[in-house]
């Protein structure tokens, strides 16, 4: 009763639905965008350990993300929430649109057992965006950027990544510890 009066005065809909065997449960306004996390996860993991990347030192003081990019404020409703169970905790993804430089964008963050883990950032219909972002994090530390390639991560011994790729659309991962990604695929 209390799901169909928070629809009513929200204008959220619920909908559950089973993909790869697991139970997603997505919470949205309007028409929804489905989407896997766990397959989102798998194939950024895959990516991740390509040779070709560009691996350097994350030795950012602050997070070099919020100077770069305004992204949706937490306080932002989601357009889509999506939350499943994952060895007995639980992972909630939130999905929000919004425009960066006039382009369209998706933000998701990613929270297992209530902690943020990751943020993921997809930015449309403008491509050179990458290689400018990419130019400006590497000017902090003065890394040398090979611009014949198309993907450049920051890594440190603690697992913290920020993996900047261009995947048909330039995409921004900020994970706080590679470990929870392996844990969540495996």
């Amino acid at each position: 009763m209390f799901e169909v009066l928070k629809s009513i005065f929200s204008g959220r809909s619920m909908k559950k639905k089973h993909i790869n065997g697991r139970l997603y449960i997505y919470d949205f306004v309007g028409n929804p965008t489905y989407f896997d996390p766990i397959q989102m996860l798998t194939d950024f993991y895959f990516r991740f350990q390509d040779t070709k990347v560009q691996r350097m030192s994350y030795l950012f003081q602050n997070d070099p993300i919020n100077s770069l990019i305004i992204l949706p404020p937490k306080w932002e409703m989601p357009a889509v929430t999506c939350s499943l169970k994952i060895k007995r905790k639980i992972l909630e993804v939130n999905r929000y649109i919004f425009r960066l430089s006039g382009s369209p964008a998706s933000h998701y963050r990613f929270y297992y057992d209530g902690e943020e883990i990751l943020r993921f950032t997809r930015i449309y219909q403008m491509a050179s965006y990458h290689q400018n972002l990419g130019l400006k994090l590497a000017s902090v530390h003065k890394d040398n950027l090979d611009l014949s390639r198309s993907q450049w991560s920051w890594e440190n011994e603690g697992g913290k990544v920020l993996f900047l790729e261009n995947f048909g659309y330039p995409q921004l991962w900020d994970i706080s510890n590679i470990n929870h990604i392996k844990n969540m695929i495996n």
